[in-house]
């Protein structure tokens, strides 16, 4: 069977989550009647946690993320544009990968953001070992691929790997720096690629990604 046009297109998906989340919804307020009512306190929340079809996709994060702080559950993945210190004016794609510890509630995963990603859709991702081991990889333009790893080897090991996305002609032919950073925040712990998000265009008007994968 075909798949229908623009499947992949974030209104496609957009259509996917409402379906879905509106479901459990619905069935986490089994017992209130209606979608649109305001008399009780579970009849308001019920309401406004329904996703609309006009809802913007930061509304509709927030929905999910209120719902699933109710039930209980991990909240769902956002991830934002990384910006440099320099200001471009070309376009500068990126793909941003979320990693977060096994097993663990974390509300502020671990990202790595490579720029100039080349944009292939099946990237290969590795787990490693996080710390406070900050690796920097520049490109010609001042933008970064960087990780904060446990320690020099482990750091150079998962930028190496990563470099391979970044477009050759955006990079600077010099090796990566790696220093560890004082009173850093950083607990050493092994972490996992949950998603990466892909922005085609980088730009900051760009609010939700172009495609999704998941791992």
């Amino acid at each position: 069977m075909a798949l229908p046009k623009n499947w992949g297109s974030w209104e496609s998906t957009k259509k996917i989550i409402r379906i879905t989340h509106n479901r459990e919804v619905r069935k986490h307020f089994k017992n209130v009647i209606g979608d649109t009512g305001r008399a009780t306190g579970r009849q308001a929340l019920k309401t406004v946690l329904l996703i609309k079809s006009t809802d913007s996709a930061i509304i509709t994060l927030n929905k999910q993320v209120y719902f699933n702080s109710i039930k209980g559950s991990s909240i769902p993945i956002a991830t934002n544009i990384e910006r440099w210190e320099h200001q471009i004016v070309e376009d500068r794609p990126q793909l941003v990968i979320v990693n977060r510890e096994k097993n663990r509630f974390k509300p502020s995963p671990i990202t790595i953001s490579i720029p100039h990603y080349n944009g292939t859709q099946n990237p290969i991702v590795i787990p490693y070992r996080k710390g406070s081991y900050r690796g920097v990889l520049r490109c010609k333009d001042g933008s970064k691929l960087v990780v904060n790893a446990a320690n020099e080897t482990e750091s150079l090991r998962v930028i190496n790997h990563y470099k391979r996305y970044i477009k050759p002609g955006k990079k600077v032919n010099e090796l990566p720096t790696v220093r560890k950073i004082k009173n850093s925040k950083f607990l050493e712990a092994q972490v996992f690629p949950m998603v990466a998000d892909y922005y085609a265009s980088g730009k900051s008007h760009q609010h939700t990604p172009t495609w999704r994968k998941n791992f």
